[in-house]
This record gives structure tokens, sequence and C-alpha cells, in this order.
């Protein structure tokens, strides 16, 4: 952004937003495979909705299940 001349303050925010938006969301990324995060996260859109429902699921983790069968009960004389 330091290449550009603003003539006003408003002229900066329009160009400002537009470059966040370009390096953000439509530049390919290294991370993500050299791919943008848009496309990234159409190809990933499956895996997403797969794993927050398994995260939102109610059933309890295999070692409380596991625990709860026993338990403790006082032996009185």
């Amino acid at each position: 952004m330091d290449a550009f001349l603003f003539y006003d303050q408003e002229q900066e925010i329009k160009a400002t937003a537009k470059w966040l938006e370009e390096y953000n969301m439509k530049r390919p990324h290294d991370a993500l495979g050299n791919v943008s995060p848009v496309a990234y996260r159409q190809k990933n859109i499956k895996t997403e909705n797969t794993a927050s429902a398994l995260r939102s699921a109610s059933a309890k983790p295999s070692i409380h299940s596991a625990l709860g069968q026993y338990s403790t009960k006082l032996i009185s004389k």
C-alpha cells in the first residue's frame, strides 16, 4: 500500500478493504496447498461439517462408559 498516493481518507479505506479482501480471501496461500482460502473451504466443507457433527454428538466418550460400569459400595458390618 506504500506505493499508492491517496487524496482522501475514503479513497484509502476503499483501497485497503479491496487489498485485504484480495490478500486474505483470494490470493493462494502456501499453508493451504497454494489455493485460496475460499477454494480450500469449498474443497473441505464436507470434512468440516462431519467434524462439527462429531463434536456436537451426544454420545459419551468410551472411557466414561467404561468407568460408569463400576461402582463403589460401602460395606457395613
